[in-house]
């Protein structure tokens, strides 16, 4: 029979064994999503600087209120291709990422002034009626 000091010493072992076979492939994986080419990282900071939310979002939020806001942060809308011509994989890359998830807050942003405006017209309406019937 094996004491308890035994196997736990088997365990540790093996474990540590383990440990050091996967640390060259984690430290792979470590490095291949922690860098970032220059291209990607000025496409990103191009495709921020880019990004754009039309009004039609204030009105998705006036209209449809959370919802609408919600839809508005879902909602990731893709740059002009004319402005990636010619330019790297990289790079184009980054602009995508960048617009995309810049858009979609100033997208979300502006819905949720719609939505907030709704409802400061719709208390006030409220509370305007509510006055008319009492003051009756």
């Amino acid at each position: 029979m094996t004491s308890a000091y035994g196997r736990t010493f088997k365990f540790t072992a093996i474990f540590l064994v383990a440990v050091l076979f996967c640390l060259p492939v984690l430290n792979d994986i470590a490095l291949a999503q922690g860098t970032q080419t220059s291209d990607y990282l000025t496409g990103k900071m191009d495709g921020e600087r880019d990004a754009k939310a039309g009004a039609g979002w204030f009105f998705a939020g006036f209209c449809l209120g959370a919802a609408g806001v919600l839809i508005a942060y879902l909602v990731k809308p893709n740059p002009s291709t004319a402005l990636l011509v010619g330019k790297s994989n990289e790079y184009i890359m980054g602009y995508t990422e960048g617009y995309r998830d810049k858009s979609a807050k100033k997208q979300g942003s502006i819905a949720l002034s719609g939505c907030a405006v709704f409802a400061v017209v719709y208390l006030t309406l409220v509370l305007v009626a509510a006055s008319s019937s009492t003051s009756d």
